[in-house]
């Protein structure tokens, strides 16, 4: 699937085009990337609409880029993005102000991992993009 076939309304998966739970979301009810090398998704976060959750699986070392847009204002609320590994202590977090990205580009290990997106309460509208490649794959730019 290539990146012009995504849909980018709000609150709309996708993958399934179908419209999103505006429910507060567990961990466990987490929206499935799994194994696939990419994903796009458009939404909203904040008390009304919960914590989003979106959890992947790299079935060998590979490297990932995950960036979380905050499509909110200049100065408005941020968000708080945290990508963690199942069975592991280790957390990575980034913050993302008014109407910026917070990127992570890293090489990860074999495993299944969880990104949590955030904010302080207030309802911000923000656009998250996932590609995964093989680890040995050649960036010129690495």
């Amino acid at each position: 699937m290539n990146a012009s076939s995504f849909t980018d309304r709000p609150g709309t998966d996708s993958l399934l085009g179908t419209p999103a739970s505006f429910s507060l979301r567990k961990k466990d009810e987490s929206f499935k990337i799994g194994t696939k090398s990419s994903y796009k998704r458009t939404d909203r976060i904040g008390d009304d609409e919960g914590r989003d959750f979106y959890e992947f699986k790299l079935n060998e070392r590979s490297r990932i880029r995950i960036g979380v847009t905050n499509r909110e204002f200049l100065f408005g609320p941020s968000l708080e993005i945290r990508l963690e590994k199942k069975g592991s202590s280790e957390k990575i977090r980034r913050t993302a102000l008014g109407g910026a990205t917070a990127v992570f580009d890293r090489r990860l290990s074999k495993g299944t991992y969880t990104l949590r997106v955030s904010s302080d309460g207030e309802s911000v509208p923000y656009r998250l993009t996932y590609r995964r490649n093989s680890a040995d794959d050649f960036d010129p730019f690495d």
